[in-house]
């Protein structure tokens, strides 16, 4: 195996891992050293193991959505904030669609991705009145919705936004109408 001479970073190892992830469906720390010309150990000194991968990659996509958070504050509405996170999100799990398979099945890669998203919600519908539980179930379908969407073969701009509203309408009237 051909050795790199330049030196390994971090976020070399983490897009390498990303990009095998999305052309594979799975990522393996031997096929990720195949991937950056290096051995496996090399890898093994900057991640200790495939989890801690996981686990980076999921903060990436983790502060990437934190992004809209600037978006969300010059929103006029819940409404707004709720489809400016939307979006957000929705662009985030297309950038990496098998990531966002191995997020949707739950586990510890979803944990800190879903902690940034529900905080997200939380700012975005501050003052509807959810209850925690609703609140809770309300990030869960739209995370769904989110993961459905952007999984499906179809993307179709009038569909996202007519079952988004649709959503957006359960979610005011958990509420109680408080919109």
């Amino acid at each position: 195996m051909a050795r790199k001479t330049e030196r390994l970073e971090p976020d070399a190892i983490l897009d390498a891992a990303a990009t095998l992830l999305e052309d594979e469906g799975k990522l393996t720390m031997r096929a990720l050293a195949g991937r950056l010309h290096v051995d496996p150990m090399a890898v093994y000194h900057y991640f200790p193991n495939k989890q801690a991968i996981h686990d980076a990659l999921t903060g990436r996509l983790a502060r990437q959505l934190a992004a809209a958070a600037p978006g969300m504050a010059h929103a006029d509405n819940w409404r707004q904030r709720l489809a400016v996170l939307a979006g957000a999100y929705r662009t985030v799990a297309a950038k990496a669609p098998e990531f966002t398979r191995t997020v949707a099945q739950g586990g510890a890669p979803a944990q800190a991705l879903a902690g940034q998203f529900a905080r997200l919600f939380e700012v975005a519908t501050e003052g509807l009145g959810l209850t925690d539980r609703q609140r809770r179930s309300a990030v869960g379908l739209l995370v769904d919705f989110i993961h459905g969407y952007t999984m499906s073969p179809v993307h179709d701009e009038q569909v996202w936004e007519d079952e988004l509203g649709l959503l957006m309408l359960g979610i005011e009237a958990a509420a109680g109408g408080q919109a």
